[in-house]
């Protein structure tokens, strides 16, 4: 019977926090931010448009008060 933990492998230790990557391009998720949040921000982006092109996408201004 072979013993499981004598293997061939070198043991290395795992990285630290200044030894991985800062940033790899992909965007985050932040699940803790709450979704409220969210739709105010978007509320107010869409308040900056005209209302000729939000009338385009169907919202009148008075749905964003």
């Amino acid at each position: 019977m072979t013993d499981l933990l004598s293997t061939d492998l070198p043991l290395t230790p795992f990285p630290d926090h200044t030894q991985l990557p800062e940033c790899d391009g992909t965007f985050v998720k932040n699940l803790q931010e709450h979704p409220q949040s969210i739709l105010q921000q978007l509320a107010e982006k869409l308040r900056s448009l005209p209302a000729e092109q939000l009338a385009l996408l169907g919202i009148s201004v008075d749905d964003l008060e």
